[in-house]
């Protein structure tokens, strides 16, 4: 796993085989020199997180949220929307009996397949 916050610490992720990346909150505190996580605006964080998206293919992206921002919003699906993110179903065979819901920024295939179980509309209504 790196922990990375723009694309120039990313565009070389393919090639070092790293299969997890990181987007993580402290960008508050080491791109914008606070002493806490905690003044970074969810806004900020999505900057971070599309760059890098354009940076690396392969690896699976974590967008790790600023406290607070999604624990206090109701309706999580406008947040997905936002981020402009496809909600995967894993299959099973992937290390568990149930299938496993996790979001993917780049909306990747591997090791899953689209869910049908989430209706856009109905819960938008």
């Amino acid at each position: 796993m790196v922990i990375a916050y723009d694309y120039p610490a990313v565009v070389h992720l393919d090639t070092a085989a790293v299969d997890l990346c990181l987007v993580s909150d402290t960008a508050a505190m080491v791109v914008y020199g606070h002493n806490t996580a905690l003044p970074l605006m969810l806004d900020e964080m999505l900057v971070h997180c599309r760059a890098v998206t354009h940076g690396t293919k392969t690896p699976l992206l974590v967008l790790d949220l600023p406290f607070g921002n999604f624990e206090s919003d109701p309706n999580r699906l406008l947040f997905l929307l936002r981020l402009q993110c496809l909600v995967l179903e894993l299959s099973p065979s992937v290390g568990g009996r149930q299938p496993v819901y996790f979001v993917s920024v780049k909306g990747r295939r591997e090791n899953g397949r689209l869910s049908t179980k989430l209706r856009v509309g109905s819960l938008l209504n």
